[in-house]
């Protein structure tokens, strides 16, 4: 299980749960879901009302959430610790992690992991309070906050989240004359996976996306070397 954790929902209504980008149907009560890589995860239920979390995954371990009132809370006491044990041991029937169906999660959340440390250990990081705090400078959190506002915008559908996304996008064009550095470079790459999810429709020149993603594109290009070549998928993107 090296590199990998279990997921655990309990008390699950019968429908659907979601993993990352993936459904994953359930029949109700405990669903356990094992192989999921080390990182950053998004649960959620489909219920009266679309329910989600986010849980850090830790290799070798369980991360565990029930459903309660509408909500996924954490889980714990003696009988969550019995559950976790047979999933450790096998004793547990598990999903297999749909990875084919998660094609992308892992770039999408990349720059997320940069914020881990200040969400010390939690299993129910407070992704939101961590991510919305002042940049003063730091590039790294706004390529977080970059892939934050987008995951809440398209994910949760959250208004507020797609206009920060949508201003995140816009500063990107406005890079020019910044010192280059690493964390450009992935915010541009985070861009280009960003709208290929979108379709060539979201781009369409005169629209407030479509525009400000060739601002972005035409500072990346100016920056060049690493820089420019971060763009790259959002150039094929633009010029396709």
């Amino acid at each position: 299980m090296s590199g990998a954790g279990i997921v655990l929902l309990l008390d699950l209504p019968p429908g659907d749960a979601w993993l990352d980008l993936a459904q994953v149907p359930s029949p109700g009560g405990v669903l356990g879901i094992g192989g999921v890589p080390a990182g950053l995860h998004r649960l959620g239920v489909d219920h009266v009302m679309p329910v989600s979390t986010w849980v850090h995954v830790r290799p070798g371990l369980v991360a565990t959430k029930r459903f309660d009132g509408g909500m996924l809370l954490d889980a714990k006491g003696f009988r969550v610790a019995q559950l976790q044990g047979m999933a450790m041991a096998g004793e547990m029937r598990l999903v297999p992690f749909p990875a084919d169906r998660n094609a992308g999660w892992a770039e999408l959340t990349g720059p997320l992991g940069t914020v881990l440390p200040a969400l010390g250990r939690s299993d129910a990081p407070d992704l939101r309070s961590v991510v919305a705090r002042a940049h003063d400078g730091d590039g790294e959190r706004f390529a977080a906050e970059l892939a934050w506002a987008y995951l809440a915008a398209h994910l949760d559908g959250e208004p507020e989240a797609h206009r920060r996304w949508v201003q995140l996008v816009v500063a990107l064009g406005l890079t020019r004359g910044v010192e280059p550095a690493g964390w450009l470079e992935r915010a541009y790459a985070l861009l280009g996976v960003q709208l290929e999810r979108l379709g060539p429709r979201a781009l369409r020149e005169g629209t407030d996306l479509g525009d400000a993603a060739r601002a972005a594109l035409a500072a990346a290009d100016a920056f060049g070397g690493d820089v420019a070549g971060g763009a790259a998928k959002l150039r094929r993107l633009l010029t396709a």
